[in-house]
């Protein structure tokens, strides 16, 4: 039934296993090892006897489909075709077809598919979970919270609408572009939406805020003329974090990077075009609003001084602790087990868990060897150094629990020479084959009927292909496992050959080396573009420089993190520091930049240090709650990467609001207050001087406005 699939090559099990046999006629075929009527053969002991000993004696199949100390579990082992081209969900098809098969079999305790096809399945489904649920959750999630923070239906019908503007025509982009969702794309509507809305929720406080003492066109006026510089910037920043991912040679990750800064762009410019409107239609000719909403916030932030004030010594000590703990990163690991990302109670995952604690090989790593200027007959010694190959690979896979057999055409043209010379071949005579005495082993076997020998060798005889029968391991562990594999054909030295690792197992592991790549372009772009912006952005290298660290150092603390959560860094969380790095940057941005607004309408350090969280400080909060409550829909997700993602970028996103919010602000102040005291002084002189010079002006033009005497 398996094998009438459409996508199925071959399907082998202990019921049509074949073997090499001689039949009465002195000819060499290649039969199932089961034989009768299927029914009253199990009720006599010897056939069932025989039966077993056939299975456990041929090497090519033992330990594969079976355990000769257990009659309980077998293994099918299903070849099915690669239809990477084909758009369709063939691969759904095939997984739903299995199952069908395999239910509702009285004599089937339990039944799982394990393996790259029912793998790719079980990430699709989780992905299209994914999406409605991601769509869905963070729309409700982002009105609610609007409601909530704006205390306003206008305001929060605002702030859903610009997220939809982005959201909507980022998406139909990707549509467009015929790219399904994967487990990059699959992130976008969250990403797009928490982006979104950071400028729009500054407009908005800094409009109400502006409302109370102007008009709406004055309100709307000032505020962009106070947040267009921040927000531009932050912006900037954002989309090149975004843009980083463009270059990466892993195709989910640019198209995430591409989509995602498309995305950012409509965003700023809508914060600039369509949110300023809104505000205008929605609010013009209105009185201003109850200064109540105001005044809380305001009060509130009033407070954060003070209480900076009074805790400056456990603020200290706290982030030196935190600090102290990023000696963790030196141990952050870069690797993935895609069988491991799934959900623990899927079917998949479930499955792959069963096969390996029952023995049973779940994946493949095929090894492929080329001769250049032989092939294997014609090379001196080649067939003689294939079987070496083989025996140690044997002898590894007795060492390793996670390496189970290795089946290749030299331990498959042994079973065809046991069978000819009835098992009187010994070892060594048959690593002595010559030339001509291989080339008629070979033709024999493939006139009795031996179509399997092809999988392993070529026609020509040039290509040797080995199975290297595994569990599905983690890509750092398969890399370690490949290693020891080159070590052995080292050793062995199959000269003037070619060697190669392919698979599907093999393709997704050696994305981690590009992943690598992308983490370290990614972090390099974004960080030397903060190197080149900040300090001209607050025309102060100090500022500049603090402003980096500041943005730093919640990223580093979150990979120490992972590092001792022993979480690595994978195609999924990969994407954590270019988008937490932009991201956190944005808060920072906004407060040094209003800062720098105050200080040139010649406030006093600490009057500025204060106004500045009293006025931005609480939108910063906001954008940072909602960011924190968009991300952490991410922990829904059957995809263990996207959870990691959610609760990771969300704890950079809190750990850089406490930063700005309370350890940037005592640095500021006491930083103004060891190198500002000239500064001030000088202020304070001016001001006098200015208000002397007033002084004398005013008294000048009374005097000039006296009249004159006769």
């Amino acid at each position: 039934e398996i094998e009438a699939l459409d996508v199925v090559v071959r399907a082998t099990s202990i019921a049509n296993v074949r073997v090499n046999r001689m039949v009465d006629s002195d000819e060499l075929w290649f039969a199932p090892i089961l034989e009768g009527d299927k029914s009253e053969q199990w009720q006599q002991p010897d056939i069932l006897k025989a039966y077993k000993d056939r299975l456990n004696n041929n090497k090519f199949v033992n330990n594969l489909l079976h355990h000769t100390d257990d009659d309980q579990h077998t293994l099918i082992v299903i070849q099915s075709e690669d239809r990477s081209d084909d758009p369709s969900a063939y691969r759904r098809d095939y997984y739903d077809a299995i199952y069908a098969i395999l239910e509702n079999r009285n004599n089937f305790l339990a039944v799982g598919f394990q393996g790259n096809s029912p793998l790719i399945v079980e990430l699709n489904k989780s992905s299209m979970r994914d999406v409605y649920t991601f769509y869905t959750t963070s729309v409700l999630l982002l009105f609610t919270l609007g409601l909530l923070v704006f205390r306003n239906l206008k305001d929060a019908l605002i702030l859903l609408a610009m997220a939809l503007g982005v959201l909507v025509p980022a998406m139909a982009c990707i549509a467009v572009a015929d790219i399904p969702y994967n487990m990059m794309t699959q992130i976008m509507p969250v990403l797009l939406i928490a982006i979104a809305t950071a400028n729009v929720v500054h407009l908005i406080k800094e409009f109400h805020r502006n409302r109370l003492s102007m008009s709406t066109e004055e309100a709307i006026q000032t505020a962009i003329s106070m947040l267009w510089v921040a927000g531009g910037w932050a912006a900037a920043t954002t989309l090149v974090g975004f843009a980083s991912f463009i270059i990466s040679e892993v195709r989910p990750v640019s198209q995430l990077g591409l989509f995602g800064s498309i995305g950012i762009l409509l965003g700023w410019v809508l914060s600039l075009t369509a949110a300023p409107a809104f505000l205008l239609c929605m609010y013009e000719g209105l009185p201003p609003l109850s200064t109540d909403a105001a005044s809380s916030s305001k009060t509130y932030m009033e407070r954060v001084p003070d209480f900076i004030a009074r805790h400056q010594k456990k603020i200290f000590a706290l982030f030196a602790f935190l600090s102290i703990t990023l000696i963790g990163i030196v141990n952050l690991q870069v690797g993935s087990n895609f069988a491991k990302f799934i959900g623990a109670t899927t079917a998949t995952r479930s499955s792959f868990d069963f096969a390996q604690a029952q023995s049973f090989t779940a994946s493949a790593v095929h090894l492929s060897i080329t001769f250049n200027n032989s092939s294997l007959t014609a090379g001196q010694d080649n067939f003689a150094k294939l079987l070496q190959l083989e025996h140690k690979l044997d002898t590894l896979a007795q060492q390793r629990p996670d390496f189970h057999t290795a089946l290749g055409p030299g331990k498959m043209l042994w079973e065809v020479e046991k069978a000819l010379s009835d098992a009187k071949t010994t070892r060594q005579s048959f690593s002595a084959f010559s030339g001509g005495e291989l080339n008629d082993l070979i033709f024999t076997a493939q006139l009795s009927g031996n179509d399997q020998l092809a999988d392993y060798l070529s026609e020509d005889k040039t290509q040797v292909r080995i199975a290297l029968l595994t569990d599905y391991m983690d890509s750092q562990v398969l890399h370690q496992f490949k290693q020891e594999v080159q070590t052995l054909i080292h050793s062995v030295a199959i000269d003037d050959s070619d060697f190669i690792f392919t698979g599907n197992q093999v393709l997704l592991a050696n994305m981690d080396a590009h992943v690598l790549d992308t983490q370290i372009d990614t972090l390099a772009i974004v960080g030397l573009f903060l190197l080149v912006l900040l300090p001209p952005l607050f025309k102060s290298i100090g500022l500049g420089l603090l402003g980096v660290v500041f943005n730093l150092f919640p990223l580093v603390f979150i990979y120490s993190l992972m590092s001792w959560l022993n979480i690595p860094i994978n195609l999924a969380t990969v994407i954590i520091g270019g988008v937490a790095l932009s991201l956190v940057v944005d808060d920072t941005i906004h407060f040094l930049v209003r800062f720098k607004q105050y200080k040139n309408r010649d406030y006093g350090w600490d009057q500025a240090v204060d106004e500045t969280l009293s006025t931005i400080g609480h939108s910063i909060t906001l954008t940072s709650i909602i960011l924190i409550a968009t991300f952490s829909i991410m922990i829904l997700s059957d995809f263990l990467p996207i959870r990691y993602f959610g609760i990771f970028i969300s704890a950079t996103v809190f750990l850089a609001w406490a930063m700005d919010l309370f350890l940037l602000l005592l640095l500021l102040k006491l930083y103004g207050r060891a190198f500002v005291t000239e500064q001030v002084a000088n202020h304070s002189k001016r001001a006098t001087l200015e208000q002397d010079y007033s002084a004398l002006v005013y008294a000048k033009s009374q005097v000039s406005h006296k009249p004159k005497e006769k």
